[in-house]
């Protein structure tokens, strides 16, 4: 006769049980979301990163073959990755039309970055010429 009373006054969740458990996960919420936003503006940032460093290293590779390499000359050399209009387009300041195409065949004509810390802004490779090594150092940068 006991279990049969304890059956019909067990009908669920009480309404007080319901809202403490949706203010927890409210609490949760409010505390988890600014990290997940940190989270993935981070991971954008460094898919961006990574995404110009291609560049960077097509540029090595491409001073790596003898005909570009003859035709750079030993003067500094520049590509940048321009996002004014947030084309991302690759384009190169100086006269190396080798180079510049063979970047392009590598990386594609575009990197549009997609964080809000790379929006509008420009990224520049330079490939410097040293006398002493005889050959070139490519640093790339955000400007």
């Amino acid at each position: 006769m006991k279990n049969e009373n304890m059956k019909k006054n067990n009908k669920g969740f009480s309404l007080v049980e319901l809202i403490v458990v949706i203010a927890i996960m409210a609490v949760l919420m409010v505390v988890l979301a600014p990290a997940m936003l940190r989270y993935v503006e981070k991971t954008r940032v460094q898919k961006d990163d990574s995404a110009v460093s291609e560049v960077t290293h097509a540029v090595e590779l491409a001073l790596a073959q003898e005909d570009i390499y003859t035709e750079a000359g030993g003067n500094t050399v520049t590509l940048t990755v321009n996002d004014s209009s947030n084309s991302g387009t690759i384009a190169a300041t100086t006269s190396n039309p080798k180079l510049l195409q063979d970047v392009k065949n590598t990386v594609g004509d575009t990197i549009v970055p997609v964080s809000k810390a790379r929006k509008n802004k420009t990224y520049t490779v330079t490939a410097t010429y040293s006398d002493t090594r005889q050959a070139y150092t490519v640093t790339g940068s955000w400007n």
